[in-house]
């Protein structure tokens, strides 16, 4: 997931659109667009796109699971990853509230982490199981 910012310029029919470098990203936003409405700065390393076309640009980007800001208020801090190691230092005769926990934190968890979350339960809930 990347953050993208879009400002639109004064005096001009074209948006900018910022972005640290991510090549699917590069390569939506030229799917979306034609050569003909966007352009690339190398000097600022940001694209602009004509404002007929930005908001299914962002749309587009958005759908892909890309974070999309407009204008150039600061971006909001991420939130910080649960701490596991706090819930699992609940006793284990707990059973009913650790399976209700896990399955929150499974239901808030992106996709593309998913596995990796899924993966920590599995060594912390079966160690000898996964002994390294």
């Amino acid at each position: 997931m990347t953050d993208v910012r879009f400002v639109e310029q004064s005096n001009s029919p074209m948006v900018q659109v910022k972005f640290r470098y991510d090549a699917s990203l590069i390569a939506l936003l030229k799917d979306v667009t034609s050569s003909s409405i966007r352009n690339y700065d190398p000097a600022s390393k940001t694209w602009s796109v004509h404002e007929d076309i930005a908001q299914q640009l962002g749309d587009e980007m958005l759908a892909a699971g890309h974070r999309i800001f407009y204008g150039d208020s600061p971006v909001p801090a991420a939130v910080p990853e649960a701490n596991l190691d706090q819930f699992f230092a609940a006793p284990v005769d707990e059973r009913a509230l650790v399976k209700a926990k896990v399955d929150e934190i499974l239901e808030n968890v992106p996709a593309q982490h998913l596995h990796k979350v899924f993966r920590e339960f599995a060594k912390r809930l079966y160690p000898d199981l996964y002994a390294r």
